[in-house]
């Protein structure tokens, strides 16, 4: 198991999902603004579901930050 910055483990290795192609699916935003696999398809994306009482899920919430911060000047 992997761990992240914070020393947090993670339970999917990253490396494992690049590459594998998206299915059809059509989300909305926080903003109400439609998500789809064809408007996010050759960008960087980080999708994740998570619960706001869920203790592990708030406290990915930094590392998430990092990656934003990371890859914010890339499409």
């Amino acid at each position: 198991v992997e761990t992240s910055q914070k020393g947090r483990p993670n339970t999917v290795k990253p490396a494992c999902l690049l590459g594998v192609q998206l299915p059809e699916f059509e989300l909305k935003d926080m903003d109400g603004n439609p998500i789809n696999a064809n408007n996010i398809k050759g960008k960087i994306n980080v999708i994740d579901f998570w619960f706001i009482k869920c203790r592990p899920c708030v406290a990915e919430i930094p590392d998430l930050n990092t990656l934003v911060e990371k890859y914010n000047s890339q499409d």
